[in-house]
């Protein structure tokens, strides 16, 4: 097998390098680079919704007035005001453009603006059917079939949020509002648990990079696997050859069948 760009042929290798089970994963450099390389493209996707979902929030939160949601939302625990509110969740996040993962600190808002649980549920929920994901839908598949999918995904979305407030309310699990203090008034930083996890995960994100960056480099590369081997790898000499891995699980996979691998060069050239 021969991957035409130099993406494919890295994910392959990645691919290749995360066999096996969690030992073999924790236990080798391979399993690491492969887990820094999969956390970095998965923020790659989605850095810019995070992103926009934060800047369109905080305009949200600091110059929408609350009458507005006042005249969006019905106030009340009654049931017409949590179907009314899921309804109006799931209309607020067509219209938003906000989606993915950044339709979470839009939801924020939304909560501190008075909106039920079950507006809120609808709302995140709602991120398959906002226009611009309306509109991809509408050019492969036509209007027809774009406005069948948009009105089951409403319909199961505003109920799925109406559904979801109920339940917690008969468990008595319904969280309250974090706080009622407009934006100006709320304090944005303290020596919390939430400083700490924040730092916890500002510390793996960079160490995740750290193992992503510092990939191994050398003149061979692991037949099984592909990733590059400096000089100092143990190596394994078949026929005069000399092999080079960068874990032992590789190093076991050759030696328990060296023909299946030998036909990659050992060198990195």
């Amino acid at each position: 097998m021969k991957p035409g760009s130099v993406g494919c042929r890295e994910s392959y290798r990645q691919r290749e390098a995360g066999k096996g089970g969690l030992r073999d994963v924790v236990f080798s450099w391979s399993g690491w680079f492969r887990l820094g390389n999969q956390y970095r493209k998965e923020w790659s996707m989605i850095w810019k919704d995070v992103v926009a979902g934060f800047v369109i929030s905080g305009f949200v939160i600091v110059f929408v007035p609350q009458s507005v949601w006042d005249a969006l939302f019905l106030a009340g625990e009654g049931i017409l005001a949590s179907a009314e509110n899921a309804v109006m969740g799931v209309a607020v996040a067509v219209i938003s453009f906000v989606g993915s993962i950044g339709n979470v600190p839009f939801a924020v808002a939304l909560w501190t603006g008075g909106v039920s649980f079950a507006g809120v549920i609808a709302f995140v929920y709602s991120d398959l059917i906002t226009i611009p994901v309306l509109n991809v839908y509408r050019k492969y598949y036509g209007w027809k079939v774009m406005l069948y999918i948009f009105a089951v995904f409403f319909v199961t979305m505003a109920v799925s949020g109406f559904l979801m407030e109920e339940l917690f309310s008969v468990l008595g699990i319904i969280p309250e509002v974090v706080s009622s203090q407009s934006a100006t008034e709320q304090e944005y930083f303290s020596l919390n648990y939430t400083f700490w996890l924040n730092l916890l995960a500002v510390g793996l994100s960079a160490f995740l990079y750290w193992t992503y960056r510092t990939k191994p480099k050398g003149p061979y590369r692991d037949p099984v696997c592909g990733m590059l081997v400096p000089e100092d790898a143990e190596p394994v000499i078949v026929d005069g050859e000399t092999y080079r891995f960068c874990s032992k699980r590789c190093r076991n996979r050759f030696q328990r069948d060296p023909a299946r691998y030998r036909s990659a060069r050992p060198s990195a050239g």
